[in-house]
């Protein structure tokens, strides 16, 4: 009798265990259900980070990594280098992706991967200045698009631990509280809900087409951007970028992360390279002091002993890219572009790093000097009511400019007649159409035009 009566004792204590453990996990259960309703009625998603995480953990095997910014996803084509190593190739990356998200992003790949490489572009503006504290609210918001997609585990809490205080933890871990604005929003809940039952939604597609059915931008495989649009003319006149040397280049946290990376992968025995894309001359032109940026990141590069490749600095004998039809924007490659360029980037990560030195300058200011002179477009910077323009060209006196504008309402003028001054004002107001005519000093057969909306 006593041995029966233990038995049923330790009977029903286990069976009033299992009953606990049901109800907890059936609470569990409703509650990520009412969770994931939150986050369908309000999270207003970016769709390509859906998509591209999405296609990320459906592929079986990923040989070599490209990761980074939209610079990557945009401007090289995997499916080029598939043919050209005979390995898998994946872009993984996010808008504006920092460093320390390029870091945890590594680190669920290993988990899931056999990695042999990681190339690793380092577009300046996420990595400089005010925007490149990975601590900032700005930051945090851009590391989002990683911890919204990103499956559960130690390593998206410690992510998600690391880049925010407990002020955001919870806008962190449920994003629908984010938008608690919208909470009685009747006709944002209607377009969320609107656009999370369509087809494409459903499915995970991204695409436009022309009129004849052809596509001219969408989400393929191994997350690359087919993109076929062309730079605009507008893209023409560029807002004047960040001096790099005033903004401290690469703030100290962010360079912390960069040195985790490298020696990440340098623990894991996978190679690691440094590199970065071919931006169009009018950002580059308007950033100043962009070779301050190339020589913090060179040193460190060097210091690790890993190669870095800056194909902003590529001479154009080897890369002839700066052409208005093989670019998006002015940051971005087109899908011509990334046609272009692909087989070129391979073909400079998989040779030897010595005689790699042979395709680029060693400064930014060295490759201008190299090009013929050239005129690309405007940048300009905003002063009360007026607009400063300066003409982005590689060259200081060796150009002379006229430049006329054609205002929407009003008559044709000219700004100034053929002079080597680059700078000029237009009130924010006045908007038309402005033709820059330049030739070298004295040679009127060398003229070209440029036609730009202002």
């Amino acid at each position: 009798m006593i041995h029966s009566s233990l038995f049923t004792s330790n009977s029903n204590r286990i069976k009033v265990y299992l009953k606990r453990v049901a109800v907890v996990g059936a609470a569990l259960i409703s509650l990520f259900a009412v969770l994931g309703i939150f986050d369908e009625l309000y999270v207003k998603e970016d769709n390509w980070t859906r998509i591209l995480w999405h296609n990320y953990y459906k592929t079986e095997n990923i040989d070599n990594v490209f990761l980074g910014s939209s610079h990557v996803h945009c401007d090289i084509d995997p499916f080029i280098l598939d043919e050209m190593n005979g390995m898998d190739n994946f872009n993984m990356s996010i808008p504006f992706m920092r460093l320390n998200g390029a870091y945890y992003v590594l680190k669920e790949m290993t988990g899931d991967h056999d990695l042999k490489n990681v190339y690793l572009e380092l577009y300046y503006y996420p990595s400089t200045g005010e925007q490149g504290d990975v601590m900032s609210d700005t930051s945090l918001q851009w590391n989002w698009y990683i911890t919204d997609h990103m499956r559960f585990s130690v390593n998206k809490m410690q992510f998600v631990a690391s880049i925010c205080g407990k002020d955001k933890y919870l806008d962190t871990f449920f994003p629908f509280i984010r938008y608690r604005e919208h909470v009685f929003d009747t006709p944002y809940i209607a377009e969320q809900l609107a656009l999370k039952t369509s087809d494409d939604y459903r499915n995970f597609r991204l695409r436009y087409e022309n009129d004849k059915g052809e596509p001219t931008l969408e989400y393929r495989d191994k997350g690359y951007h087919y993109n076929l649009g062309v730079m605009p003319e507008e893209t023409l006149a560029y807002p004047q970028q960040i001096d790099l040397q005033a903004d401290g280049v690469i703030p100290g946290n962010t360079e912390a992360y960069l040195r985790k990376i490298i020696v990440y992968c340098q623990e894991k025995n996978i190679g690691i390279t440094l590199f970065v894309n071919p931006i169009y001359e009018t950002q580059m032109l308007s950033t100043i002091e962009y070779d301050s940026y190339h020589r913090q990141v060179q040193a460190i590069a060097n210091e690790y002993g890993v190669p870095f490749y800056d194909f902003n600095l590529c001479k154009s004998e080897y890369l002839d890219i700066m052409h208005r039809e093989n670019f998006a924007d002015a940051g971005h490659l087109n899908s011509v572009g990334a046609e272009l360029f692909t087989p070129f980037l391979w073909q400079v990560l998989s040779g030897d790093a010595t005689a790699n030195r042979e395709y680029f300058c060693e400064s930014y200011e060295q490759k201008i000097m190299l090009d013929a002179p050239e005129t690309y477009g405007l940048y300009y910077t905003y002063e009360g009511d007026m607009r400063e323009y300066t003409i982005a060209s590689n060259r200081e006196t060796e150009i002379e400019y006229k430049v006329t504008i054609l205002p929407e309402e009003g008559e044709e003028r000219i700004v100034q007649d053929f002079s080597v001054n680059k700078e000029f004002e237009l009130r924010n107001d006045e908007h038309g159409m402005l033709t820059i005519v330049s030739k070298l000093k004295e040679q009127p057969e060398t003229q070209h035009t440029l036609e730009i909306k202002y």
